[in-house]
């Protein structure tokens, strides 16, 4: 990806999870008390106090990255420490999630998305 394309596709990151932040992503210990209609996936907090969001992959590819290269997109983030990444690199982490069962691949974006400038 081009430097003006990773900056467009980090800009658009940012705005989904800055407009559906609250609506679309529920809490990972189950602290919600309402359903979370037409969810994107989870929000946490690390035990260091950094605030992360677990995105589902369908919602990854068909909506936060739409319009890029998702692969490259969540490479271009993790490059960056605003996606963390599993052992082998690869910008999924497997975790376990309320009503999925075993663990499922997530991309999970850090606070760091928030405070770094474009690249």
């Amino acid at each position: 990806m081009e430097p003006a394309e990773i900056a467009a596709g980090l800009a658009q990151v940012r705005h989904f999870i800055e407009a559906h932040g609250e609506a679309r992503f529920a809490f990972l210990d189950g602290a919600n008390e309402r359903v979370i209609p037409n969810r994107a996936g989870f929000r946490d907090t690390t035990s260091a106090g950094e605030r992360e969001w677990l995105i589902l992959p369908e919602v990854w590819r068909s909506e936060v990255a739409a319009g890029f290269d998702p692969g490259a997109l969540a490479r271009a983030l993790a490059a960056r420490g605003m996606m963390r990444s599993d052992a082998e690199g690869k910008p999924q982490v497997k975790r376990r999630l309320p009503d999925f069962g075993p663990p499922v691949r997530v991309y999970v974006v850090t606070e760091r998305l928030f405070g770094a400038g474009e690249p």
